[in-house]
């Protein structure tokens, strides 16, 4: 049997796709990923500022709309979307540190809810012992993360962040924690694209003995 055939709705899937240009983009992908890893800190401020503009671009494109349709019922609370895009892109792009601030603190939580839903699924999970200690470790592992992040964001007292050195210093404690997701999510995504490359036999060429004859 051919190693390379044993997904067969894998390559019916991605029929059509260069497969060299899939495993370029995921060895991309994986390069940016680790050079991101390196930066954490700074792609977070990166990550913000463009999710910012596309976000204010993307409420000026919703205004832009509303004013071509004036006779529409609906065309106050399409303004005031595009106006909450708006300034949530101005938040992001100007104010890196606050978005940050609270984005962080939103994983933590996210983590540690995410986590506590595990560890209940596993002990609902009788008679598979393997599966259950897999979730439980899972859960555990993400309420301790979650827990690590959480303290990590929280300020120290005010006399801790009296001088502008100690304010950068506490921010660099955790400003790096969605650069290093972003960084992860990149690698990952690489090694998903690399991976369904190779897996994906190339398409047999078409059998030339059995096509009929012309004529």
């Amino acid at each position: 049997m051919n190693g390379s055939s044993f997904a067969p709705g894998l390559s019916t899937a991605v029929a059509g796709v260069n497969r060299g240009w899939l495993l370029l983009v995921g060895a991309l992908m994986i390069v940016l990923g680790v050079i991101g890893l390196g930066m954490t800190y700074a792609l977070t401020n990166i990550i913000l500022f463009w999710i910012g503009i596309l976000a204010a671009v993307a409420g000026l494109g919703q205004l832009l709309d509303a004013f071509h349709h004036k006779k529409w019922s609906g065309l106050i609370w399409h303004v005031i979307v595009g106006l909450v895009y708006i300034a949530f892109g101005a938040m992001l792009a100007f104010m890196p540190a606050f978005s940050a601030f609270w984005l962080t603190l939103v994983i933590a939580v996210s983590l540690m809810v995410t986590g506590l839903v595990r560890v209940v699924s596993a002990f609902r999970l009788r008679g598979h012992r393997g599966l259950q200690i897999v979730i439980l470790a899972t859960g555990l592992v993400s309420i301790g993360l979650g827990f690590y992040i959480y303290q990590l964001v929280l300020p120290p007292s005010p006399e801790v962040l009296a001088s502008p050195e100690a304010q950068i210093a506490w921010r660099r404690s955790w400003q790096w924690v969605i650069g290093l997701f972003v960084a992860i999510e990149l690698i990952m995504e690489g090694v998903a694209l690399v991976s369904i490359a190779l897996s994906v036999r190339r398409d047999p060429e078409p059998d030339r003995a059995a096509s009929p004859l012309p004529g």
